[in-house]
């Protein structure tokens, strides 16, 4: 479980679990279909964006979370990742910048 702090400063705990990159195009697709605001997160080896590798890729809303390990991905997997990322730009997007 993951804890959040809202407004209230009262921790809530999200479900989380862990999926595939082809799963998280069905999951962002449903979110997104269902009007929900889709929070994007990252983890990288580092902060070089020409020398870091992406480790992960977290997708949540207030009712749950996803994460997509990406450490040992293939081809099919990294282009299912892209279709995700297709799709969250599709819509409206509010980029909050990095968190270094």
């Amino acid at each position: 479980m993951l804890a959040i702090l809202p407004d209230a400063m009262q921790p809530l705990t999200v479900p989380y679990r862990l999926i595939t990159p082809q799963e998280a195009v069905r999951e962002v697709s449903r979110l997104l279909a269902d009007g929900a605001n889709v929070a994007v997160d990252s983890e990288t080896t580092g902060l070089d964006a020409w020398d870091s590798r992406l480790i992960t890729v977290q997708f949540g809303t207030p009712s749950g979370a996803f994460i997509v390990d990406l450490r040992h991905a293939d081809e099919s997997e990294w282009a299912a990742l892209a279709e995700v990322v297709r799709l969250l730009f599709s819509g409206r997007v509010e980029l909050l910048g990095p968190s270094v």
